[in-house]
């Protein structure tokens, strides 16, 4: 039973995906993201601490009792939605695969046993999630944030919010598992693969891009205006009162939400549990259907040279060599059909349209005041809102394609690594990130540019963010030799302050050049002439460089460890 436990344990880790390797790495990561988010949990109420401090030093009760419930509020949101947000992520492992059910059910295991190791895997994965955050969330704020003006002993705040937070966390968990066993249970067996996608994408990016909404809603501004008919609509409201009502508090708005945040995970248990009883009673309902012909799912066939043995293109069709043409289908398909790598692809946009959206709102509400100045703010948002949304979109895409998603078709890469090959074949990667990023990213912000800048200034901007954007991509692929999804990966292998380091130098230049464009934009357009000439220039050189490189060095198909040495080579043979 334990190893049974065990072995889904580790399918919620990746290890359907990475080696033994990369299961080391990938150790090392969530290390590294745990004491991090162990550091983040005692340092926020650490700087509410001397919020409360002063606000203890004033002669009445009543503006710290406004900021306690406001700020208990955000910290409630929070942690509800990092349990959500991990929750998503494991979705597709919460309920017995197609893959359990092809490799285990030929074994002597018996049917309850593989439902039960499932079960048992999945409670021990959200419940140490769960008990991680409300420790450290839950006993660390009201310790910081407790003055003479509290209306409830340090142990009954404890107390209630550790409940209420375990109560939400409990309650995103449940309601992902609900979710995606309705998927399971109820839809058509053809439409469950893209339902569940669907799925987890929506609630990843719908959790990302809550974040600026759930800090205008916790801000005392807010508060002040009383009880709003929507928090019945928002989950994590519902926790706030369950920790009012365990205070002892009786209005009728507390109860009201109290109430429903008792019921919510009731429900959301009572489904769960329903779905797995039907899956354990017809677990056929795993495997998938027969496969579709060629005809039917929509692939055609290669059409045949001419008589004089020259191709005929159909209209439409790409007109670049046979191995560009070969990498971006395989690397489209790759990444439309599998899971993981659209899931950090959708992750990198979100979080980056989630900064785009609160600059925009703050900038709109800064527009509002009777200010000579107010209109820099949403101008200064414009200008940043592409170098933001193709920052992380390229690095969300360079991430998905480091995944060793399709390592058994390397094979055809590595027989045929010859230069004019290899060269194609890394164009076609060029191609991906510019027309899976770059563009985009672009065709987004321009509307923005020329509204909020004028036609002309937007304009410019626009060719500045499209120069800074050659010169990231080709920073991006310097040192990039691999056909996507075909490397082996090594998680976690540069040491976390380099790749700081890395993050930083980004940041600083690619705020520097917002922040003279911005500056410089109605100005003096001679500086943004002077800056794009010297952008062009930077990405000239780099590009020769790198179409250098892609020719003369072969790719790669193994990654190596970080302090591994390299050997130059110069030496007899």
């Amino acid at each position: 039973m334990w190893i049974l436990t065990r072995y889904f344990l580790d399918n919620l880790f990746g290890r359907q995906l990475l080696d033994e390797e990369g299961i080391m790495g990938l150790r090392r990561v969530l290390i590294f993201a745990a004491t991090g988010a162990v550091s983040l949990a005692l340092y926020i109420p650490r700087i509410l601490h001397k919020k409360y401090a002063d606000l203890d030093a004033l002669v009445g009760p009543e503006p710290y009792r406004q900021a306690i419930i406001s700020d208990t509020f955000l910290m409630i949101c929070l942690i509800v939605m990092l349990a959500g947000f991990i929750a998503a992520l494991a979705a597709p492992a919460m309920f017995p695969t197609e893959v359990d059910y092809v490799t285990l059910t030929p074994l002597p295991i018996s049917r309850r046993r593989i439902f039960a190791a499932k079960v048992a895997a999945v409670l021990v994965f959200a419940g140490t999630v769960i008990l991680a955050v409300v420790f450290f969330f839950a006993v660390s704020f009201p310790l910081f944030t407790h003055s003479r003006w509290s209306e409830d002993a340090e142990l009954a705040r404890i107390g209630s919010l550790a409940v209420a937070t375990a109560a939400g966390s409990a309650f995103a968990f449940l309601a992902v598992m609900a979710a995606q066993g309705l998927i399971l249970t109820v839809l058509p067996r053809g439409w469950v693969a893209r339902a569940s996608m669907l799925l987890q994408s929506a609630a990843i990016a719908g959790l990302i891009l809550m974040a600026p909404i759930v800090f205008s809603l916790a801000s005392p501004q807010a508060w002040q205006r009383g009880w709003q008919p929507e928090w019945l609509l928002f989950p994590p409201a519902w926790f706030l009162g369950v920790e009012q009502m365990l205070l002892g508090r009786e209005q009728a708005w507390i109860v009201t939400l109290g109430r429903i945040g008792l019921i919510g995970p009731a429900v959301a248990v009572s489904i769960t549990i329903a779905c797995y009883g039907w899956l354990y009673r017809k677990p056929e309902r795993l495997a998938s259907l027969p496969p579709k012909s060629p005809e039917t799912a929509g692939l055609t066939r290669v059409q045949a040279p001419d008589a004089n043995g020259s191709r005929v293109f159909r209209p439409g069709e790409s007109l670049h060599g046979g191995a560009w043409t070969a990498v971006w289908i395989f690397l489209t398909s790759t990444l439309a059909r599998n899971r993981l790598p659209q899931l950090i692809f959708l992750i990198a946009w979100a979080v980056g349209l989630a900064f785009v959206a609160n600059s925009l709102q703050n900038g709109l509400r800064h527009m509002a005041l009777p200010d000579s100045n107010a209109e820099w703010p949403m101008k200064g948002a414009a200008v940043d809102m592409p170098f933001v949304l193709m920052v992380l979109s390229v690095a969300g895409l360079r991430a998905a394609f480091l995944l060793p998603i399709s390592l058994s078709a390397n094979w055809m890469f590595r027989v045929t690594d010859f230069p004019r090959a290899r060269a194609e074949r890394l164009d076609a990667v060029e191609q991906a990130f510019i027309r899976l990023a770059i563009l985009p990213a672009l065709a987004i912000a321009a509307p923005v540019q020329i509204w909020a800048l004028g036609a002309g200034p937007g304009l410019l901007a626009l060719m500045v963010a499209t120069l800074s954007a050659a010169v990231l991509l080709e920073f991006v692929l310097i040192g990039w030799r691999r056909v996507p999804f075909t490397c082996t990966w090594l998680p976690g292998k540069r040491p976390l302050p380099f790749a700081l380091l890395t993050v930083v130098l980004v940041y600083l230049v690619t705020a520097a050049v917002a922040g003279f464009t911005a500056a410089t934009i109605t100005r003096t357009p001679r500086g943004i002439v002077g800056l794009s000439v010297l952008l062009a220039t930077v990405a000239a050189v780099l590009r020769w460089a790198r179409k250098r490189s892609w020719a003369r060095d072969p790719l790669e198909f193994e990654d190596e460890p970080f302090d591994r040495v390299q050997k130059l080579g110069l030496g007899p043979s």
